[in-house]
């Protein structure tokens, strides 16, 4: 007899397949570069051309003018003589501070001799004594009134202190100087600066250094070139801060002429 054996068998197991399989193209994404951009702030305003270094000039004395050798608009230099005085009263008060101080010199000689000191030998008077004899000879008071004199007959020329334009003269020969008025005004135009106002709130856009184009409203002078050199730490009531900036070289400019002022980003 044969045995027999009998193996279960196993089923196949088959995955079902799908009756319709949709494939899709693979679809390529197009990279588009990407731009950084920042954004450009330019401010611009109005000024007026404002003279960084001048002077007003003065006659100490009310004396007559005299001479005057400049007229308005006239390029000087340094140490050029503009106006002097008529000196005669001048040089009359000197004259009378040297007789002063002569009719002093003998008063102190009389109170040294009266004191037991030789007059000849001042080196051997006591320096309190001699300032009070000094003091009661008159001697202090007349070297006062000669060093016045002196300095009325040097202050009787009036010169340039540095090299540049006159301006505001208006005073002529024969006029009495003095007072409150100046005689003419010294502008160096070689160093001249812009004043403009920004906001507060675009203070930020400002900075020392900063690039600057100065347009005049003049129409024979070109654009100038320029950057900010100070800024007054101060707000107005209208919310404005001052600012100035420096001209670079200067091509026909004037004190006060009105100009467009654009701040470089």
């Amino acid at each position: 007899m044969c045995a027999c054996s009998t193996q279960p068998q196993q089923a196949s197991v088959q995955e079902p397949v799908s009756a319709v399989e949709t494939v899709l193209p693979a679809v390529e994404e197009a990279e588009a570069p990407v731009e950084t951009r920042t954004a450009v702030h330019s401010l611009t305003g109005s000024g007026k051309v404002k003279a960084a270094n001048y002077t007003d000039l003065y006659f100490r004395s009310q004396e007559q003018i005299a001479h005057v050798y400049v007229k308005n608009g006239a390029r000087v230099s340094k140490g050029q003589k503009l106006a002097d005085l008529d000196m005669y009263i001048l040089q009359s008060n000197l004259r009378q501070a040297e007789i002063g101080m002569e009719q002093a010199h003998l008063e102190l000689q009389d109170i040294l001799i009266g004191q037991g000191y030789d007059p000849d030998k001042l080196d051997a008077v006591p320096a309190d004594m001699m300032k009070l004899a000094r003091v009661k000879s008159g001697y202090e008071q007349a070297e006062l009134q000669k060093e016045k004199a002196l300095r009325e007959i040097e202050n009787a020329t009036l010169v340039a202190p540095f090299d540049g334009v006159v301006a505001n003269l208006t005073a002529q020969p024969h006029h009495m100087a003095g007072g409150s008025e100046p005689f003419c005004r010294i502008i160096q135009t070689t160093n001249m600066e812009v004043e403009f106002h920004v906001l507060e709130n675009e203070l930020h856009l400002v900075k020392l250094g900063q690039k600057v184009e100065i347009v005049p409203q003049a129409s024979t002078i070109g654009v100038q070139k320029g950057e900010i050199c100070s800024m007054n730490p101060l707000v107005d009531e209208k919310g404005l801060i001052q600012v100035r900036a420096r001209v670079k070289g200067n091509v026909g400019l004037m004190e006060g002429m009105n100009v467009s002022v654009q701040i470089q980003p």
